[in-house]
């Protein structure tokens, strides 16, 4: 029997920030633990995590209870816990877009016709 990664406190924080606000953070550390133990292991992200960069340590840990949820292990430690949700939201821009420029007055146009010269 293999033994379960340990908890880091920063996947605790992440937890309650993104998964249950509500939560104290025993029942935090209490249901991640229950995703490690009745969770999936995998080395590959699933699809809604297809941003997220592969290392040689980094492993998912998936549970069909919490389909949404996605705890990130390195070096049998969970470092921190990623939604689907976060995936989701447009990606913060660092450029904003400028209102347009004034309009100019309108510039004369001849029509072609000589109304006021002739």
């Amino acid at each position: 029997m293999s033994t379960l990664p340990t908890v880091t406190e920063h996947a605790v924080d992440r937890y309650l920030d993104r998964v249950d606000p509500a939560a104290s953070r025993q029942e935090a550390r209490a249901a991640l633990h229950r995703i490690l133990c009745l969770g999936r292991r995998r080395s590959r992200p699933r699809h809604w995590m297809r941003t997220e960069r592969l290392e040689p340590d980094l492993s998912f840990v998936y549970w069909a209870g919490l389909p949404d949820v996605c705890l990130l292990v390195v070096d049998e430690a969970v470092v921190t816990v990623k939604t689907r949700k976060l995936f989701r939201e447009e990606p913060r821009r660092h450029l904003q877009a400028l209102p347009p420029p004034p309009r100019e007055e309108r510039r004369w146009r001849w029509d072609g016709s000589l109304d006021e010269a002739a």
